[in-house]
């Protein structure tokens, strides 16, 4: 194999991984997208949480009970 060969086929390869490495950033800025999604509705999730325990701790007693209950009943 003659050295412009290698170097075409070694081009070749460069392509691909280039083409490779652009999907792979294009997927990871996805997931990067979706895990703050994800964060900004755990948040909502327990701004909410902190409202209903202070206004209407007796639902955190109820439903600590029904836990306990519910593993009980798994166990």
């Amino acid at each position: 194999m003659s050295l412009a060969d290698q170097i075409s086929e070694m081009e070749g390869e460069l392509v691909h991984y280039q083409r490779e490495t652009g999907e792979l950033a294009n997927r990871v800025s996805d997931l990067e997208s979706d895990l703050t999604a994800i964060e900004r509705e755990m948040l909502e999730a327990h701004d909410f949480i902190d409202f209903v325990d202070k206004t209407n701790p007796e639902l955190r007693v109820a439903y600590n009970a029904v836990k306990a209950l519910e593993g009980n009943k798994n166990g």
